[in-house]
C-alpha cells in the first residue's frame, strides 16, 4: 500500500515580527516525521509530503491509498 505522508516541517528560523511568536507550535521537527516515516515504512511504500504550495500537486502525482495527515499549520 502507497501511503502518502503530509506534514508541516517546523523551520529553523523563528517567526517574523509580523506573526505570533507560537505560529509554529504545532508543526512537526524532522526527528518526528522521520520517525512516523519509519513506523509506517515498516509495512508500507512512503511519499512524504510537506504540506506547501506543491503539496496537492504532489499529492495527485504520487496517487497514494491512503493520506497520513499530521499537517496542523497553514501554508505561509
Amino acid at each position: 500500500m502507497k501511503i502518502a505522508l503530509i506534514y508541516n516541517l517546523r523551520p529553523a528560523h523563528a517567526a517574523t515580527p509580523s506573526l505570533p511568536d507560537d505560529i509554529y507550535t504545532e508543526w512537526d521537527e524532522p526527528e518526528t516525521i522521520s520517525a512516523v516515516r519509519a513506523a509506517l515504512a515498516t509495512a508500507h511504500e512512503v511519499v512524504l509530503i510537506e504540506d506547501n504550495n506543491e503539496a496537492e500537486a504532489r499529492l495527485v502525482g504520487s496517487a497514494p491509498d491512503i493520506v497520513f495527515n499530521i499537517a496542523e499549520g497553514l501554508t505561509l
